[in-house]
């Protein structure tokens, strides 16, 4: 069986795999458009909901070490072993929409090098999502990445990656959220982010912030189970908070660096995507006034691009792999990188059309359709039946084996158990209605 070579090999792998492209990318534009309230709930969400499953998801891998369709069964519910297909749906549908974002983060990086070098020049945000081919060329070449990692091995490609390139861009980002912060002045920032304002409080701004808060933490789709199946020692506790603490750090600063941009450009009188091109438009304008801006660019967009693979990577390892030990388990599991690799491609490049590039094709918004589905209804109802099992059907003996002896743990056995359940269930129905 496949192993992390080290405690801290595995904290910046799963580390890597919450923070992607969801942090940097998604993270800063929702909570420019929602407001405090969102950013509020969002953190409240991450205490009550993300943290105590996150370490239940990986008290389920590490005590069965086994992977989707084997996990449950081995620590003797076999019937729950169905949970794989619903974590298999969600991976395949985040993939379908993220790797069009990676190949966002793959052209920009590779636009900014060529105009470094006085090749080309690089396309407005618009521009670059309206034309077609460009679009085909930067998702085809993310998947294809994508795949070759996963086929280099989940060790070698995540591992080595993570080591030392994320903590470059968590370098990079602090360096970029000062100067960016210095335009506006913090306090504008802050009362941005932070600012409570019931008006905004409803239905929509909850199920915002749970979607997001399980998104970005890659909660509810095995991905958590499968990389802690790997692991040596018991240090679940200590994994899952520095995996979040990570995770929202980031996710934080990433902010400092997004919004303060995008004031700025308004109070100009510009025009800011405030939505899905909101990076791609405020990193570069918060670069223009340097001399080496284009090779900053350039640096940030490739960083940025490592981060959305290590989450891709470890999406499609938990997706091919599911359906290598579902289907053939004793049959070669590189077939089944193929084939996962050949659907995710057709849909990963539909969706890239979906932009702005097809009219008819954008008429369908399967950009947006299938982060909705994933974010309202799959991932929350994941998290559900990790809950369920982890609080209820899961032996106390083999938790307490893995949690060890940790003052914390009657507060998580009680959060798991009926907070984090009722909380679930409450905001399925709202999504439902």
């Amino acid at each position: 069986m496949k192993k992390w070579s080290s405690s801290l090999g595995f904290i910046l792998a799963a580390a890597g795999s919450a923070v992607g492209l969801a942090n940097v990318w998604k993270f800063p534009y929702m909570a420019y458009e929602n407001g405090g309230t969102f950013v509020l709930i969002y953190l409240l969400c991450l205490l009550v909901i993300g943290f105590p499953l996150l370490i239940g998801e990986m008290l389920v891998g590490k005590a069965s070490g086994k992977g989707l369709f084997e996990a449950f069964g081995e620590l003797g519910k076999p019937l729950w072993n169905n949970f794989g297909y619903l974590c298999i749906l969600s991976g395949v549908l985040i993939l379908g929409f993220y790797c069009v974002v990676g190949g966002w983060c793959f052209f920009y990086a590779g636009s900014y090098a060529m105009q470094g070098m006085g090749v080309a020049e690089v396309p407005g945000f618009g521009d670059y999502t309206g034309n077609g081919w460009q679009q085909i060329l930067s998702t085809f070449a993310f998947v294809a990445v994508t795949i070759g990692v996963v086929m280099a091995g989940v060790m070698r490609g995540i591992e080595q990656m993570v080591r030392y390139l994320m903590p470059l861009l968590g370098i990079l980002l602090l360096v970029f959220a000062g100067y960016a912060t210095s335009k506006v002045g913090f306090s504008v920032v802050t009362d941005q982010l932070f600012t409570y304002n019931p008006d905004t409080l409803n239905g929509e701004t909850v199920l915002k912030a749970v979607g997001h808060a399980f998104f970005s933490l890659s909660l509810g789709i095995g991905a958590m189970l499968v990389f802690a199946s790997y692991l040596k020692e018991d240090n679940i506790v200590k994994a899952g908070l520095w995996v979040g603490v990570i995770d929202t750090a980031v996710a934080l600063v990433a902010c400092f660096v997004v919004i303060p941009m995008v004031l700025l450009i308004q109070k100009q009188g510009g025009q800011v995507d405030e939505g899905a091109g909101a990076l791609f438009v405020a990193v570069p304008a918060l670069l223009s006034d340097f001399a080496g801006g284009n090779w900053l660019n350039m640096l940030f967009f490739f960083l940025l691009s490592c981060a959305a693979l290590t989450s891709s990577v470890s999406l499609f390892e938990v997706v091919a792999s599911g359906l290598h030990s579902r289907l053939s388990p004793e049959g070669d599991p590189r077939k089944y990188n193929w084939i996962m690799g050949a659907f995710v491609m057709v849909l990963a490049l539909i969706t890239s059309l979906s932009v702005g590039a097809n009219e008819s094709i954008s008429k369908l918004n399967l950009f947006t359709h299938f982060d909705d589905a994933v974010t309202l209804y799959l991932l929350p109802l994941g998290g559900l039946l990790i809950a369920i099992f982890v609080g209820w059907l899961m032996p106390e003996s083999i938790i307490k084996q893995h949690f060890g002896k940790r003052a914390i743990y009657p507060v998580w056995r009680g959060i798991i158990r009926y907070v984090t359940p009722l909380a679930m269930g409450l905001i399925l129905l709202q999504s439902f209605l």
